[in-house]
């Protein structure tokens, strides 16, 4: 029986090592992995043998370790059978959910901003599910606090823009929309033609290469180039945030600015998901503590 203590205590080390880790690596995949159910697998085992070697142990114990064995169970019918989906739905369009009779709309999509007119402070999506295309319910999701349906719980996630204007303003007082990445148009003042090359609403730079760290309008920026006949003679990034960053640097491109971002719908990203096993984990958990309870504060 000590035997199986001493490996029982290494093993749970073992786990609490790989939560570490888990944890570290910030993947949530890692707790599917075969490995991490092999440690839990491993885990269940020595505690269903200590239990059939101690039969006549005490009710918390049975208590404690049966609840511990019913929440491994929960957790493998979470990862067997549970219903997870990421969906990125349009405003005002219905999208069907992967393998099963359910489809969901977003109605409206809101968002509460702060004092500077673009960092999110809230942002909520109003939903209403079909059935067989019958609505079936409408209601809110937002950030923690998910929609939910006949088990199914909708979680907001994030949320992008479906169709922007991006607004150039030059120094002459001239304006220039942009709707999509290759448009062109001309400066007649001045003969030039300006060409939208890029957009990056979170733009960031790393080892050389521009990319978006997020969905989100954090730091818009926009690629320009800028051409006289068929000579290009600026190219370079303009930023909604620091209009005057070229201001110093004597080329064409100091000559405009990224006036305004112009939102014209948006798309909702949110996770679907129906855990069979959470009631499970439940029951376990329940059991668990009252063993505890028992243990620490009745026992004689």
């Amino acid at each position: 029986m000590k035997r199986f203590f001493v490996l029982n205590i290494t093993l749970g080390a073992i786990i609490l090592c790989a939560l570490l880790f888990g944890s570290l690596k910030n993947d949530e995949s890692f707790y599917r992995s075969g490995f991490f159910l092999l440690l839990l697998a491993a885990s269940g085992g020595f505690v269903f043998i200590c239990l059939l070697l101690r039969k006549k142990a005490s009710l918390d114990y049975w208590l404690i370790h049966s609840g511990f064995l019913v929440i491994l169970s929960g957790a493998l019918v979470s990862f067997l059978f549970s219903y997870r989906q990421v969906l990125d739905v349009k405003e005002g369009e219905k999208t069907a959910l992967p393998g099963i009779n359910l489809a969901i709309k977003l109605d409206d999509f809101n968002i509460k901003r702060y004092d500077d007119g673009q960092t999110p402070k809230e942002f909520k999506s109003t939903l209403s599910i079909f059935e067989d295309d019958h609505l079936i319910k409408s209601g809110e999701s937002l950030v923690n606090h998910p929609f939910s349906y006949k088990g199914f719980k909708f979680y907001q996630q994030s949320y992008g823009v479906d169709n922007v204007s991006l607004k150039i303003s030059s120094k002459k007082g001239d304006e220039f929309i942009f709707k999509e990445i290759g448009d062109e148009a001309l400066d007649k003042k001045r003969g030039l033609k300006l060409k939208l090359l890029d957009f990056l609403p979170d733009f960031v730079i790393e080892g050389g290469r521009s990319f978006s760290k997020s969905k989100g309008f954090n730091n818009p920026a926009i690629k320009l180039a800028v051409y006289e006949g068929d000579e290009l003679r600026a190219n370079g990034w303009l930023f909604f945030k620091y209009k005057d960053f070229h201001h110093n640097q004597g080329n064409l491109l100091a000559d405009f600015r990224f006036e305004d971002i112009i939102e014209e719908g948006y798309f909702s990203s949110l996770e679907v998901v129906k855990d069979y096993g959470a009631k499970i984990v439940l029951v376990g958990s329940v059991l668990m503590l009252f063993g505890l309870i028992r243990r620490f504060y009745f026992a004689s």
